[in-house]
């Protein structure tokens, strides 16, 4: 496990500790890594009652999971790389669409 403090606004996975959870997941198909993210108080997620991932949030997920090894991960049930967002007591998961799902759509945008 590991801990990284941001500041008030943002923080950043240092990246000592991106090498050992990238290390670790890459060791063996099965392994799994949680990322768990808290978010300071806003408007917006107050109104709708549930954590809101920020752009950035959604970038890092994105990189993560739409690589190659995440895409064959998930496609055979494997190991998975989860992102957890809490703010103000409130803790969701947030995900992409499945590939399976994304396959899904493109083929029918292509009708």
């Amino acid at each position: 496990m590991h801990h990284v403090i941001g500041g008030s606004q943002n923080v950043a996975i240092a990246p000592n500790v991106a090498h050992a959870l990238w290390d670790h997941y890459g060791r063996d198909e099965r392994n799994e890594v949680i990322l768990f993210h808290n978010h300071p108080q806003s408007l917006l997620s107050r109104l709708l009652a549930q954590p809101l991932p920020s752009r950035a949030d959604r970038l890092v997920l994105e990189a993560r999971a739409l690589q190659p090894p995440q895409i064959l991960r998930q496609l055979l049930g494997k190991g998975r790389v989860m992102f957890f967002l809490e703010q103000e007591g409130l803790v969701k998961e947030f995900t992409l669409p499945s590939v399976l799902a994304l396959l899904a759509r493109m083929e029918s945008d292509d009708r």
